[in-house]
């Protein structure tokens, strides 16, 4: 008889019944379609997916465990999309006009910037930092490591804050 090993499924049709579903959309609403994406589980970090936004900005996953999910979106492609996306002419969340209607819809909101769910650092034309550290406002941590969330078995709206690479 043989051991189970940490990552075996016991009873994959019942273990592996969550979904999760995010929506990329900027300050407008309008959504960020063909953003290239990766998904990956913390309780099983092999099991890696991968595609592209759909037309309405959307990725849905099933068949995952019931362990934190982390989207990674391509660094390049999102900052390059994100620099022609226009500012919201108010600032913060309480301007949003994003949050409200995803609340009602019973999802779950965030505002996030580029470096928070890129799986990396783009090339940013024309930065120049003498430490060699991107936007501080788009990228507050140096190495971006995603966006992790959980629980799962619901939808993630995340209003991405257009990009502008200049310091004030």
């Amino acid at each position: 008889m043989s051991k189970l090993g940490p990552l075996d499924c016991i009873d994959c049709a019942n273990i592996l019944k969550h979904w999760i579903e995010f929506q990329l959309v900027d300050e407008q609403g309008e959504p960020i379609v063909n953003m290239p994406y990766r998904l990956r589980s913390r309780g099983n970090p092999q099991d890696e997916r991968r595609g592209i936004t759909d037309g309405f900005g959307m990725i849905r996953e099933e068949t995952f465990p019931p362990h934190p999910v982390t989207l990674y979106i391509g660094a390049q492609e999102l900052a390059n999309e994100m620099e022609r996306h226009p500012l919201r002419e108010k600032r913060g969340e309480e301007a949003s006009v994003v949050k409200p209607k995803a609340e009602a819809e019973g999802h779950q909101y965030r505002y996030v910037t580029i470096g928070q769910i890129s799986d990396g650092l783009p090339m940013i034309k024309d930065w120049h930092d003498p430490n060699n550290l991107p936007p501080l406002y788009h990228f507050p941590d140096p190495e971006p490591k995603g966006f992790e969330v959980h629980p799962l078995n619901r939808r993630y709206v995340l209003e991405v804050c257009p990009f502008r690479a200049w310091v004030l």
